[in-house]
């Protein structure tokens, strides 16, 4: 893998962040609230969603965009929280409880250091996301043929099944021909 040079918390890189800006942000707020209020699919409330438009300052995503097309923004109008909302999830820095979001052990933890987040999250969100879901391209085939569902497999399993295999035969067949 890819080995990122690992940076100190007095970097000035880490100020130009929006990811670990937004990440921060969520995470000192649900640090100092004790928890975010999560909807029933499990998606942040209307609340926190508007807070972070005001408060994060990310790049295309401003109070007039945000605010456009409709008095309130969901967690899924709002892309780059529902990014980090993601990340937050699949690196178990926080995790659902009795109706909100509340940090791990492990994100208390790091909220301290902003080097530390910043070499948690990049390497995951450069490498393993697949990015291709965010404009709208066509899910990509795996090697077995699955297509990847929108950021909820950021990984393929390593076990086909007996699908997947019977497209590798085909694959391979047509390619015989």
């Amino acid at each position: 893998m890819i080995e990122f040079r690992k940076l100190t918390d007095d970097n000035p890189a880490l100020q130009y962040s929006p990811l670990l800006r937004a990440a921060q942000y969520t995470m000192a707020y649900a640090a100092a609230n004790n928890g975010i209020g999560l909807t029933a699919t499990k998606t942040f409330q209307r609340k926190f969603v508007h807070w972070v438009v005001e408060h994060v300052n990310w790049p295309g995503f401003g109070l007039e965009e945000a605010f456009s097309v409709s008095k309130v923004v969901n967690e899924y109008e709002f892309p780059p929280i529902q990014i980090v909302h993601f990340l937050l999830l699949q690196r178990k820095l926080g995790r659902p409880y009795k109706g909100k979001f509340i940090l791990t052990k492990k994100g208390k933890d790091l909220l301290k250091s902003p080097a530390q987040l910043f070499h948690e999250l990049m390497p995951f969100f450069i490498l393993e996301v697949d990015h291709a879901s965010y404009v709208n391209f066509p899910p990509q085939p795996t090697q077995c043929g699955q297509r990847r569902r929108r950021m909820s497999l950021v990984r393929h399993p390593r076990q086909c099944t007996r699908a997947c295999t019977r497209v590798h035969n085909e694959t391979r067949n047509r390619h015989r021909e």
